[in-house]
């Protein structure tokens, strides 16, 4: 203890003023900075939609809590269905700016989740990740699959699959003009529907059956109407493979 008060004592007082205004500006230095501040912390949850037919539109907006400016910088979409623009990227302290997010999922359905990365010269979270969140419910759900499989058949025997549509929707919807061809031979699939007027809560089965006429890989197409604009000529993929009966001598194309 008794060296360091004679040291002090040994300190001029230039240095000493100097030491007192160093640690009398700490403070003030630590505490001025900038403070990036993001609505919802950063989340943007899209209203369910029942289909996806173009860009989305959704904004946050993005303030500046500090007491130093901010200035952001790069941000990235994690992948080109997303959009960011932001209408400033220089904050005073106080100032707010608003960042637009335009999201493109065209055909897709189920939950679906996107991030953009934005960086900013906040000291203490300069990173910061934006998720962009959205459920596609369609009116009328396919299961097991959005297709048909038709399980392996020989040739000239019989293929049959099948699939349920369900209407998750609030009103009743008729199914009618159900055309089956097979691609590349326009060769007619029998498709049939247990029933066509599905009233919202219930299902119908789509049956789908086909004589194998080649070996290899083959896909069709089940064209249904419906009386509703998302449906209004629906297209379901049919695929299966045809298969040489054993000891056969038939000759079929190889693909």
């Amino acid at each position: 203890m008794l060296y360091y008060l004679i040291n002090f004592m040994k300190t001029s007082p230039r240095q000493i003023v100097v030491a007192i205004a160093v640690l009398l500006c700490a403070p003030i230095i630590a505490f001025a900075q900038p403070r990036m501040e993001i609505e919802n912390n950063g989340l943007l949850v899209f209203p369910t939609i029942t289909k996806a037919t173009g860009p989305l539109e959704g904004k946050l907006v993005v303030k500046n809590t500090g007491n130093q400016e901010l200035v952001i910088g790069e941000i990235k979409p994690g992948c080109g269905c997303t959009t960011p623009k932001i209408d400033k990227t220089n904050l005073a302290p106080g100032e707010s700016t608003t960042l637009h997010l335009g999201l493109n999922v065209t055909g897709s359905v189920g939950d679906i989740t996107k991030y953009v990365s934005m960086k900013s010269n906040d000291p203490l979270d300069g990173n910061r990740t934006l998720t962009l969140k959205l459920t596609i419910q369609p009116i009328l759900s396919f299961a097991p699959n959005s297709f048909v499989i038709l399980p392996d058949a020989e040739i000239g025997k019989e293929s049959i699959g099948k699939m349920t549509i369900t209407n998750t929707g609030k009103e009743s919807i008729v199914l009618s003009n159900i055309k089956a061809f097979e691609q590349g031979s326009n060769a007619a699939i029998h498709a049939t529907l247990s029933k066509t007027e599905v009233k919202p809560g219930e299902s119908t089965e789509l049956t789908v059956k086909h004589i194998v006429r080649t070996s290899g890989y083959y896909s069709g197409i089940v064209s249904i109407k419906a009386n509703h604009p998302d449906y209004v000529n629906t297209e379901i993929f049919v695929y299966g493979k045809g298969l040489v009966p054993p000891q056969s001598d038939i000759q079929s194309p190889k693909n």
